[in-house]
């Protein structure tokens, strides 16, 4: 077994479970989930060899993409309609889950670290799943516009409310200790601007460059794709966050350069694909099944009160904002998917806290919690985002 064996059987895995999906009237993102989670039993048991870590660069390039595109969805005649409702649905999604999550997990387990670290994560969305959906289906109309926007700052609100949390928790476990919950709360606010600060910079060099030159074919694909990774790797060195900086590029070309983007959105979508399936299979790879029965009341609290969180606090924030109707009814069935995201600061939280006196046990029940409630959310929200565009009538409405 090599790189290139496991990625022909990513890749072709993917492809099979997506027919299956297709043949019984489910997304193809689904399909890649639920073939990354066989495959990973697979794995478990016929190698010892953790190639899937190696791998992990596919799933970066992946979501960078996806994060260019869903920037590339954000025209500003569109978001001048919806501008207002946008704020209002994502200020009250993430707040409620966090209350909803955190306080359910208060109540039942009067562990306040545990609270505030479930709350804190519950309010991030993975934009990756959604867009996937929305791409499959060709989906167009309010609704798209506001879930692409939603999902996208989603994260910038979420590394907030998140910060504030640890902050309060590292204080909690490590009473003895002055923690400057100044540095800590201002630190994430830098990553942020910085991030769109990146992506604006190098959104505009690239839209001075299309508008002064025709650009041809070859150009129309390795430009977008030379200017992701670019935006990566800076992000990486300076701790941005890579899908912030990428959305802010893709934002930037399409209103600054608008016509003569549109190539570079349209070739990237031919193109990535394959990208799209390695990331969604690995991510499956990653959720072991065997966590389910594990998942006790704390999970089931957390699974439950985030999806009444989630669908009620965007419910509410575009019925105050006079959202569209179809917004009004739908946009929570966007808003599940939490894989890439809930994994990564499963990590990064585990790694946090394990240093601390009373963290280890904490972190486990964190990770555990997170793992085995993802596997549920990535299978179901794919499916809900469906059920949503097919409700607004949206499906079909874009031309590529």
């Amino acid at each position: 077994m090599n790189q290139y064996i496991l990625i022909g059987i990513i890749i072709l895995t993917g492809i099979v479970f997506a027919i299956i999906s297709e043949k019984i009237r489910l997304p193809s993102v689904a399909g890649y989930i639920v073939g990354g989670i066989i495959l990973g039993q697979i794995f478990l048991y016929f190698t010892k060899i953790n190639l899937m870590k190696d791998l992990s660069l596919f799933s970066t390039i992946a979501l960078s993409f996806i994060a260019f595109n869903v920037g590339g969805e954000l025209k500003l005649k569109d978001i001048r309609v919806l501008g207002k409702s946008i704020l209002y649905i994502v200020l009250f999604e993430t707040s409620l889950a966090f209350l909803f999550v955190s306080s359910s997990i208060y109540l039942l387990s009067k562990n306040i670290p545990l609270a505030l670290i479930l709350g804190a994560v519950s309010a991030a969305t993975a934009p990756a799943a959604t867009v996937m959906v929305i791409d499959q289906y060709h989906a167009k109309g309010p609704l798209t516009t506001t879930l692409l926007a939603v999902v996208g700052l989603d994260d910038a609100a979420a590394l907030i409310i998140y910060s504030f949390a640890l902050s309060i928790v590292k204080v909690i476990l490590t009473p003895d200790v002055h923690m400057n919950i100044a540095i800590t709360v201002i630190h994430p606010l830098l990553e942020i601007f910085g991030s769109f600060l990146l992506g604006t910079i190098l959104g505009i060099g690239a839209g001075i460059y299309l508008r002064k030159r025709n650009t041809s074919k070859i150009e129309n694909l390795a430009v977008p794709i030379g200017l992701i990774l670019l935006t990566t790797g800076i992000s990486q060195i300076f701790h941005f966050s890579g899908i912030l900086a990428n959305m802010a590029v893709g934002f930037v070309l399409v209103n600054y350069a608008a016509h003569k983007s549109e190539w570079f959105f349209k070739n990237l979508r031919e193109f990535a694909p394959p990208f799209y399936i390695i990331f969604f299979v690995l991510a499956g790879t990653r959720l072991d099944i065997h966590l389910l029965p594990k998942l006790g009341v704390l999970g089931l609290a957390y699974l439950l009160f985030r999806i009444g969180g989630k669908v009620t606090g965007a419910s509410f924030g575009a019925y105050i904002s006079n959202a569209p109707a179809t917004v009004k009814k739908y946009i929570g069935f966007g808003l599940l998917s939490q894989v890439g995201i809930a994994i990564g600061l499963a990590v990064i939280i585990y790694n946090e806290l394990i240093v601390f006196k009373n963290g280890y046990k904490l972190a486990n029940i964190t990770i555990n919690i997170l793992l085995a409630t993802t596997i549920i959310t990535e299978i179901i929200g794919p499916i809900l985002v469906r059920h949503g565009l097919t409700k607004a009538q949206e499906i079909g409405k874009r031309k590529y």
